[in-house]
Protein backbone atom coordinates (compact mmCIF):
# COMPACT_ATOMS: atom_id res chain seq x y z
CA UNK A 1 0.00 0.00 0.00
CA UNK A 2 2.84 2.28 0.78
CA UNK A 3 4.14 1.81 -2.69
CA UNK A 4 0.82 2.77 -4.21
CA UNK A 5 0.70 5.85 -2.07
CA UNK A 6 4.21 6.77 -3.14
CA UNK A 7 3.32 6.14 -6.77
CA UNK A 8 0.18 8.16 -6.35
CA UNK A 9 2.13 10.96 -4.68
CA UNK A 10 4.77 10.81 -7.40
CA UNK A 11 2.07 10.97 -10.06
CA UNK A 12 0.46 13.95 -8.35
CA UNK A 13 3.82 15.60 -8.00
CA UNK A 14 4.67 14.93 -11.64
CA UNK A 15 1.22 16.12 -12.66
CA UNK A 16 1.63 19.32 -10.62
CA UNK A 17 5.07 19.88 -12.15
CA UNK A 18 3.65 19.37 -15.61
CA UNK A 19 0.72 21.73 -14.92
CA UNK A 20 3.10 24.30 -13.45
CA UNK A 21 5.36 23.89 -16.48
CA UNK A 22 2.39 24.35 -18.84
CA UNK A 23 1.20 27.39 -16.87
CA UNK A 24 4.74 28.83 -17.06
CA UNK A 25 4.89 28.18 -20.81
CA UNK A 26 1.48 29.71 -21.30
CA UNK A 27 2.54 32.76 -19.27
CA UNK A 28 5.74 33.08 -21.35
CA UNK A 29 3.70 32.80 -24.56
CA UNK A 30 1.30 35.48 -23.31
CA UNK A 31 4.21 37.74 -22.37
CA UNK A 32 5.82 37.22 -25.78
CA UNK A 33 2.54 37.92 -27.54
CA UNK A 34 2.06 41.00 -25.36
CA UNK A 35 5.54 42.20 -26.36
CA UNK A 36 4.78 41.51 -30.03
CA UNK A 37 1.51 43.44 -29.74
CA UNK A 38 3.32 46.32 -28.03
CA UNK A 39 6.00 46.31 -30.73
CA UNK A 40 3.37 46.27 -33.46
CA UNK A 41 1.48 49.15 -31.78
CA UNK A 42 4.71 51.15 -31.53
CA UNK A 43 5.41 50.51 -35.22
CA UNK A 44 1.85 51.53 -36.09
CA UNK A 45 2.18 54.71 -34.01
CA UNK A 46 5.51 55.48 -35.67
CA UNK A 47 3.96 54.97 -39.12
CA UNK A 48 1.01 57.19 -38.13
CA UNK A 49 3.39 59.94 -37.00
CA UNK A 50 5.41 59.66 -40.22
CA UNK A 51 2.25 59.69 -42.33
CA UNK A 52 0.92 62.67 -40.40
CA UNK A 53 4.23 64.52 -40.87
CA UNK A 54 4.17 63.76 -44.60
CA UNK A 55 0.55 64.95 -44.84
CA UNK A 56 1.43 68.18 -43.03
CA UNK A 57 4.46 68.69 -45.26
CA UNK A 58 2.41 68.06 -48.39
CA UNK A 59 -0.35 70.37 -47.16
CA UNK A 60 2.18 73.13 -46.49
CA UNK A 61 3.66 72.66 -49.96
CA UNK A 62 0.20 72.82 -51.52
CA UNK A 63 -0.66 75.95 -49.56
CA UNK A 64 2.61 77.59 -50.60
CA UNK A 65 2.07 76.57 -54.23
CA UNK A 66 -1.50 77.90 -54.06
CA UNK A 67 -0.28 81.23 -52.70
CA UNK A 68 2.41 81.47 -55.37
CA UNK A 69 -0.10 80.58 -58.10
CA UNK A 70 -2.48 83.22 -56.74
CA UNK A 71 0.30 85.84 -56.72
CA UNK A 72 1.19 85.00 -60.34
CA UNK A 73 -2.48 85.19 -61.29
CA UNK A 74 -2.83 88.57 -59.57
CA UNK A 75 0.29 89.87 -61.34
CA UNK A 76 -0.97 88.66 -64.73
CA UNK A 77 -4.41 90.14 -64.05
CA UNK A 78 -2.86 93.46 -63.07
CA UNK A 79 -0.69 93.44 -66.22
CA UNK A 80 -3.76 92.72 -68.36
CA UNK A 81 -5.71 95.50 -66.64
CA UNK A 82 -2.83 97.96 -67.21
CA UNK A 83 -2.51 96.91 -70.86
CA UNK A 84 -6.28 97.20 -71.33
CA UNK A 85 -6.30 100.69 -69.78
CA UNK A 86 -3.42 101.76 -72.04
CA UNK A 87 -5.32 100.51 -75.09
CA UNK A 88 -8.52 102.28 -73.97
CA UNK A 89 -6.57 105.49 -73.35
CA UNK A 90 -4.88 105.18 -76.77
CA UNK A 91 -8.21 104.57 -78.53
CA UNK A 92 -9.79 107.49 -76.64
CA UNK A 93 -6.85 109.71 -77.63
CA UNK A 94 -7.16 108.67 -81.29
CA UNK A 95 -10.93 109.30 -81.17
CA UNK A 96 -10.41 112.77 -79.69
CA UNK A 97 -7.74 113.53 -82.30
CA UNK A 98 -10.05 112.44 -85.14
CA UNK A 99 -12.92 114.46 -83.68
CA UNK A 100 -10.69 117.57 -83.56
CA UNK A 101 -9.45 116.94 -87.10
CA UNK A 102 -12.93 116.44 -88.59
CA UNK A 103 -14.39 119.32 -86.55
CA UNK A 104 -11.60 121.54 -87.87
CA UNK A 105 -12.30 120.35 -91.43
CA UNK A 106 -16.02 121.00 -90.97
CA UNK A 107 -15.32 124.52 -89.66
CA UNK A 108 -13.02 125.17 -92.61
CA UNK A 109 -15.61 123.85 -95.08
CA UNK A 110 -18.31 125.86 -93.33
CA UNK A 111 -16.19 129.02 -93.52
CA UNK A 112 -15.48 128.36 -97.23
CA UNK A 113 -19.15 127.71 -97.86
CA UNK A 114 -20.13 130.91 -96.00
CA UNK A 115 -17.52 132.82 -97.99
CA UNK A 116 -18.75 131.39 -101.28
CA UNK A 117 -22.35 132.09 -100.27
CA UNK A 118 -21.45 135.65 -99.34
CA UNK A 119 -19.63 136.14 -102.66
CA UNK A 120 -22.54 134.59 -104.51
CA UNK A 121 -25.01 136.88 -102.71
CA UNK A 122 -22.87 139.92 -103.50
CA UNK A 123 -22.59 138.93 -107.15
CA UNK A 124 -26.32 138.41 -107.30
CA UNK A 125 -26.93 141.83 -105.72
CA UNK A 126 -24.50 143.44 -108.15
CA UNK A 127 -26.12 141.62 -111.03
CA UNK A 128 -29.55 142.71 -109.88
CA UNK A 129 -28.40 146.34 -109.55
CA UNK A 130 -26.82 146.23 -112.96
CA UNK A 131 -30.00 144.83 -114.44
CA UNK A 132 -32.05 147.61 -112.87
CA UNK A 133 -29.96 150.29 -114.45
Amino acid sequence: KKEMTENSDNLRSDSKKEVNYLIEQHTKDLDERGLEIEKTQEENNKMKRETSAKENDYEQKLLKQGEEDNERFEEKLKAIEIQSKKKRDHVESEKNELERKYLSELKTQNANFDSLLKNSDEKHKLSTKADKR
